[in-house]
């Protein structure tokens, strides 16, 4: 018999107005759907690979089970930069025969839609993480694992006044060096 490329969905009860819809494909759950519901049943909070989702689908991209997965790898891993080869590798497990070039276009995708950070690191490949939904803050960013620590003062407020009468717009703020973990490992 041979074995659906669909995956299979379950419903996880985990209160009266709680649930999860997981997608489950073999042993690997791939996608999670938490959801609150109100009364009669309205949908009032979605995860952020829904919102990613539906960011697609708005801007008029269809959905895709690669998306899907390079998505929820993001979401997952919400505190690194990851690069092309890491969602390339996670992708290749459940989707065998995808192309870097299919990995590449849909980072691409997701940058231009900012829904992704890029970020050059010093003789690596170009890293990506999702784009921060929270306050601004900044960050320092390990080089050897990705791992990323956020900043909370922002170095912008030291500054007297800008010359020329110059106005920021936006600004980046990050300092990469290694972590804890990283200096402990090396020294071992």
């Amino acid at each position: 018999m041979k074995k659906s490329p669909f995956p299979q969905f379950k419903v996880e009860l985990e209160a009266f107005s709680n649930f999860k819809l997981v997608a489950v494909s073999g042993y690997r759950q791939y996608f999670v759907l938490e959801c609150k519901l109100e009364a009669y049943g309205r949908v009032v909070q979605m995860n952020r690979s829904q919102e990613v989702l539906q960011q697609l689908k708005d801007a008029g991209y269809k959905f895709t089970g690669k998306r899907q997965m390079v998505i929820d790898y993001f979401v997952n891993h919400e505190d690194k930069f990851l690069t092309a080869k890491d969602v390339y590798e996670n992708v290749r497990e459940t989707y065998p025969n995808v192309s870097y070039d299919t990995i590449y276009r849909t980072l691409t995708l997701l940058r231009e839609l900012g829904v992704l950070e890029e970020m050059e690191f010093s003789e690596d490949a170009m890293r990506y993480r999702l784009t921060c939904d929270k306050h601004h803050h900044h960050h320092l960013v390990c080089l050897e694992c990705g791992s990323i620590t956020p900043l909370e003062d922002c170095p912008m407020s030291w500054l007297p006044e800008l010359p020329n009468g110059f106005r920021v717009v936006n600004h980046r703020f990050e300092v990469y060096g290694i972590c804890a973990a990283c200096q402990a490992k090396k020294s071992e």
